[in-house]
């Protein structure tokens, strides 16, 4: 997994993929507070 920041916003994309080029690499764009908020929720299992 790929995880990059920039203005707020946090990118993440699968580098199972990196065969594709990155035009075509899927990427999902969250706001940061989301994203920290999934960690902090993933820290909690387990």
């Amino acid at each position: 997994m790929e995880i990059g920041a920039h203005a707020g916003m946090v990118g993440i994309r699968d580098t199972k993929q990196r065969e594709l080029p990155d035009a075509a690499r899927p990427l999902l764009v969250v706001p940061d507070a989301s994203f920290t908020a999934l960690l902090q929720k993933l820290g909690r299992q387990g």
